[in-house]
Parts: C-alpha cells; sequence; structure tokens
C-alpha cells in the first residue's frame, strides 16, 4: 500500500508474537557503507530492494531477482 510521504509500506490483519518471522527476506547481507554505495551505483529505473537493520548498520540488498518479491 502506498503511505503518504514515505512510499510502499504494509499494513498487518492480525497481531504478531514477539520472536514471530513475519518477512523471510532472502539477500545478500552487506555492511552499512557496501549498501550505500549500492545505491549510488544503481541505475534510475534499475529495480532492487535494500533493506537495512541493526539502526542501519547492516543492510539485505536483493537485486536482479525482483520476481521472488511481491508488495
Amino acid at each position: 500500500m502506498d503511505v503518504q510521504g514515505k512510499g510502499k509500506g504494509v499494513i498487518t490483519t492480525r497481531p504478531f508474537l514477539k520472536n514471530e518471522v513475519v518477512c523471510d527476506y532472502h539477500g545478500h547481507v552487506v555492511t552499512r557503507a557496501e549498501g550505500k554505495i549500492i545505491h549510488k551505483k544503481s541505475n534510475k529505473g534499475e529495480m532492487g530492494f535494500m533493506f537495512f537493520f541493526k539502526d542501519a548498520e547492516v543492510c539485505i540488498k536483493l537485486w536482479n531477482r525482483v520476481s521472488l518479491v511481491k508488495l
């Protein structure tokens, strides 16, 4: 769904239990610095997803396999 001012977002339809897996995200784990470099080098319109976590110090990148991800 589109979240005004933020882009795409996900809304849940039920509560989740502590430690329950809510998203099984497969990709390459890279550092924050590597993720930022990859993002800067990407071409406008190129499809890919990057998920920064652990206070944005770690990044999971999923590139050129976007058919496996549905929003």
